[in-house]
């Protein structure tokens, strides 16, 4: 799922004192547990079309554009990833023009030690189209992945980030201040973390320092599953909804 940034609430204690009910306690413990395992699983269980090739985008939107940049985890760990993601990064550049606005932007960068950009921001009229990138470099480095980002033409649109990793990076953030700063700073208004497996051990402080984007789990060997996991992420930054096409 992907969340707007946003501060968080008012935390203030309330005045005076009152019984604990344990039973209300012990069910909204459980409730709790609940909701944060959800968002983990959620792509796995789903009744979903059986690829992008047989999805739509339903629902309304507001009248702002997207601006998305897809960025590729190709360090190590995700090797055996990299091809399944390949096509269904270009399952995604041939449903994109009949399912998001023409003034919407689709960008793709890779990233290990550096970062490369595979797809400078391109509008959808213009039918974006991948380029190739050099090989990966050792290393896993958020800072060049928000510095490149930074560094790309200015736009009008809200920029959303679609990581596609396990979440682990050499240089995260101290902490949850400095996570949202530097997204910020990058001009990032959303995130989404989707991790291509359930037996990949994500980065375990991911949470506490981007606990607006938990990481969503899908089968990152099947390229339509993947596919469909950006496509789910698209819905959310559109306020939308991704059904089997009729």
């Amino acid at each position: 799922m992907v969340h707007v940034l946003k501060p968080a609430g008012d935390l203030r204690p309330l005045g005076g004192r009152s019984k604990v009910s344990w039973p209300r306690l012990l069910l909204l413990l459980l409730l709790v547990a609940l909701l944060v395992g959800l968002p983990l699983w959620w792509y796995l269980d789903r009744d979903d079309p059986d690829s992008l090739d047989h999805a739509v985008l339903v629902g309304q939107r507001g009248p702002g554009c997207a601006r998305i940049v897809i960025a590729s985890d190709e360090s190590g760990s995700m090797e055996k990833f990299v091809q399944p993601r390949n096509n269904a990064l270009a399952q995604l550049l041939a449903w994109a023009p009949s399912n998001l606005r023409d003034d919407d932007e689709l960008e793709a960068v890779v990233f290990s030690g550096d970062t490369f950009v595979a797809m400078a921001p391109t509008e959808i009229k213009k039918r974006p189209a991948l380029g190739g990138t050099p090989p990966p470099v050792d290393g896993t480095a958020l800072v060049p992945l928000l510095n490149t980002i930074r560094r790309m033409p200015p736009s009008h649109c809200v920029q959303s980030l679609i990581l596609l990793s396990d979440g682990i990076f050499q240089d995260l953030p101290a902490g949850l201040d400095a996570a949202r700063q530097q997204l910020k700073d990058a001009g990032i208004s959303n995130l989404a973390l989707l991790v291509p497996g359930k037996n990949i051990k994500f980065e375990p402080t991911w949470q506490g320092l981007y606990p607006y984007a938990p990481p969503v789990i899908f089968d990152g060997l099947n390229s339509d599953k993947t596919g469909l996991a950006i496509g789910h992420a698209l819905a959310s930054i559109t306020g939308q909804q991704l059904k089997e096409r009729k």
